[in-house]
């Protein structure tokens, strides 16, 4: 391939997007729904904190601990923020009900 794995990355991640978006379309024209809401476009956006908050942090020379790290600290940080706005009231009642029960 003319860009390598780099560009069959890129060729999978467009076909991705335009198959996804064309579905959004149909179901928007032809059903009348809109599969998406608000609390979609905040989720995205706190994934994008959340990586941010891990690519800022300093890289370690062992590749698995520095994975395990930047992982975690993803998970913490979007989990922290999913649950203080409140975005999936499902998760919060497992999440608080898990807690509950270990007190």
């Amino acid at each position: 391939p003319a860009y390598g794995i780099n560009g069959a990355a890129a060729a999978a991640a467009l076909t991705m997007v335009v198959f996804n978006g064309g579905k959004y379309v149909y179901i928007l024209v032809k059903m009348g729904i809109q599969p998406f809401s608000m609390n979609f476009l905040k989720v995205i956006a706190i994934g994008a904190v959340a990586c941010t908050a891990s690519m800022l942090m300093p890289r370690m020379e062992m590749v698995l601990l520095d994975m395990l790290v930047r992982s975690g600290v993803i998970t913490i940080v979007f989990g922290t923020i999913v649950f203080a706005l409140r975005i999936s009231p499902e998760a919060n009642d497992v999440l608080l009900r898990i807690l509950n029960s270990r007190k």
